[in-house]
């Protein structure tokens, strides 16, 4: 059985391709069945994938412009100074520059991690990609994400999604110590902000 030009034609320059395309046209039901027996192993990737992923957010009204939020949240250097989950943090928040973040979660020994800045976009969005050694081991997208919610007043998302081989085995401890340490970072920017007597640089 040969297969009707516009199929071949309409999808394969190459005439390599043509001849594959014939094979399998003349081989339907095998074809197919090939491609059934596929589905319960792409479901099973689909479900791993799933699993393998978590989100943490967390999120808190700010009583201070977006501008003064986001000032204090990119001054890297001053994080010893308030920030007991973030303690330190080298490099600049722009797209595509690298960073050295040193994270404490309460309870837990410090760790440090290089990520990539992703997205940075002045009083909106901060967001960066982390992994731990290779891809897909525990690789993790923290964001910091600024929506105005009033006159001087904002909404404050703290998040990051969680992909790889170790997030089940480490998501007790992420949604427990982690999930404070988001909380207490949370609560000192607030405090910082609200209480700030820092000009709002709209600049930076």
């Amino acid at each position: 059985m040969s297969v009707p030009p516009a199929v071949a034609g309409a999808f394969f320059s190459d005439p390599v391709c043509p001849l594959f395309v014939e094979c399998c046209w003349g081989n339907r039901q095998a074809f197919f069945s090939f491609a059934f027996c596929l589905l319960p192993f792409a479901f099973c990737l689909f479900t791993c994938a799933l699993l393998l992923m978590k989100e943490l957010e967390t999120k808190i009204e700010i009583n201070a412009p977006a501008q003064l939020v986001w000032q204090i949240l990119t001054d890297f250097k001053s994080y010893p100074e308030w920030n007991l989950f973030i303690r330190k943090i080298s490099g600049e928040a722009k797209t595509g520059s690298k960073l050295q973040v040193v994270v404490q979660p309460p309870g837990s020994r410090a760790m440090t991690f290089k990520p990539l800045v992703v997205q940075a976009q002045p009083y909106k969005e901060l967001r960066w990609l982390g992994r731990l050694l290779i891809p897909g081991l525990f690789d993790g997208e923290h964001r910091f994400v600024i929506e105005p919610s009033g006159e001087n007043k904002v909404l404050f998302t703290h998040a990051e999604i969680f992909n790889g081989l170790l997030v089940p085995m480490l998501w007790k401890s992420l949604d427990g110590n982690t999930r404070k340490g988001f909380q207490q970072m949370n609560q000192a920017l607030k405090k910082l902000a609200e209480s700030s007597a820092l000009p709002v640089n709209s600049n930076s």
